[in-house]
């Protein structure tokens, strides 16, 4: 099921996948962060994927990662779609002057605000 739904983004969304990949069944989708509202949006209301519940959010700093060139950040979403049984990650990179994104889910930002605050 998640590789359908990584199918239907790519159809969906042509030019704002940035890349695909699956290791050991976990599927992955990179996205632009403009439309990561809009693609979550997608895989939640589609009838076919349902994507309805966020289990994760998460950031990757990569400031000191060996190799790493840019963007600074990346955005890790989990989405769990209850009646298909399948998981998807989801993954938007952010520069460092600017890691902002535009979120669907109400307490994704207490999440943030919380690990914030404990980094601080």
């Amino acid at each position: 099921m998640s590789q359908i739904a990584l199918e239907k983004l790519g159809a969906r969304f042509p030019d704002k996948v940035v890349e695909t990949h699956c290791l050991r069944g976990d599927e992955t989708v990179v996205l632009e962060s403009a439309v990561l509202k809009e693609a979550c949006q997608y895989l939640r209301d589609e009838p076919s994927l349902r994507f309805n519940m966020l289990t994760d959010a998460t950031a990757v700093d990569y400031l000191h990662y060996p190799g790493w060139e840019a963007p600074r950040f990346e955005v890790v979403y989990h989405l769990y779609s209850l009646g298909n049984r399948a998981r998807l990650r989801i993954k938007v990179r952010l520069p460092e002057e600017r890691p902002e994104v535009d979120s669907l889910w109400q307490g994704e930002c207490f999440v943030f605000d919380e690990r914030v605050s404990v980094d601080h």
